[in-house]
């Protein structure tokens, strides 16, 4: 089986099984079908390794209400020494998900990964080494962003971004190269990775790197990191779509964004949102729950949302 670790969009759970069974193992799981896998995958998988660790990673990453089912399935494929299964124990004790949290035998089953030659176990190791307070792993720097670096190569997009951003900010041991940045940040892009196209674009509203300013695809990078759930990018997106100086001004659209990322507690977009139930403007006029989304937001700390009920108060 030929290892990928890039990044792409799943829609099912046919496709989201077909991705790990051909060695895709970077899936990203759109937030609307989530429900639909995790109630179809169980039905689904088989008692192969690669079904167990389809099974496993889904858990470990979007169910965590079930996370009494994970450990059994990790320690089977540990005890099959399947290589995948040591990275993902290595998280699950670092994070305590469906286990006690372990963070000196969440280094081991890291340091087992990168034995196997894991890009996810480089990866996380390398964090620690480069992040780490010298309690669970002695911290170097160096060597941590070697780890990462390969990881990198091998296309695992949260390396992409780290050694892009690391560029970008002139920290880590690198010297800041927006050339550098672009390129890691450009291939990282070109995977579903949230990451690498919200701070992609962020180059291109600047003009860093190789390119000029160019806000157009600024905002189609975002535009397509609020597709994949990014709460900021869909609170910019909305605000380009109320403004309309980039794109047409679309109301009804602006509105869709922005109610989206009130729901996931944005307070900028809680402003908005009740701003646009209170005017009618790409929704039906709502007073009353233009007055609730802007006293969440105001209850957040967003001053503008004060503002606004002064208004209407006074």
């Amino acid at each position: 089986m030929v290892i990928s670790y890039k990044k792409y969009e799943v829609w099912s759970t046919d496709s989201y099984l077909a991705g790990i069974r051909r060695g895709d193992l970077c899936p990203v799981i759109l937030k609307n079908r989530r429900h639909i896998i995790a109630a179809q995958l169980p039905k689904m998988i088989t008692n192969t390794d690669i079904d167990q660790y389809a099974y496993a990673y889904f858990l470990v990453c979007y169910g965590k209400d079930e996370e009494s089912k994970i450990f059994p399935i990790v320690k089977k494929l540990i005890v099959n020494n399947f290589p995948y299964a040591y990275s993902l124990y290595g998280l699950m004790l670092w994070n305590g998900i469906g286990v006690a949290q372990n963070k000196f035998l969440a280094v081991e089953y890291y340091q087992k990964s990168v034995k196997e030659n894991i890009a996810f176990g480089k990866y996380n190791l390398g964090l620690l080494m480069v992040n780490g307070d010298g309690i669970y792993t002695p911290k170097n720097v160096e060597k941590g962003m070697e780890l990462i670096r390969e990881a990198a190569f091998s296309g695992y997009a949260d390396a992409l971004s780290f050694i892009g951003l690391s560029y970008y900010l002139g920290k880590n041991g690198y010297p800041m190269d927006k050339f550098e940045a672009f390129d890691f940040l450009t291939t990282g892009s070109y995977q579903d990775d949230v990451k690498c196209k919200y701070f992609l674009a962020t180059m291109y509203d600047k003009g860093e790197g190789y390119t000029d300013k160019d806000p157009k695809k600024a905002f189609e990078l975002r535009l397509k990191c609020a597709y994949l759930g990014d709460v900021k990018s869909m609170v910019y997106v909305g605000r380009e779509y109320f403004i309309g100086n980039i794109v047409e001004k679309k109301d009804d659209t602006a509105f869709y964004y922005f109610q989206e990322a009130a729901e996931a507690g944005n307070d900028e977009a809680m402003y908005y949102t009740g701003y646009c139930y209170y005017h009618g403007i790409g929704v039906c006029a709502d007073w009353k729950s233009g007055i609730r989304w802007l006293e969440k937001a105001k209850a957040n700390g967003n001053k503008e949302a004060a503002e606004e009920l002064r208004k209407i108060r006074r």
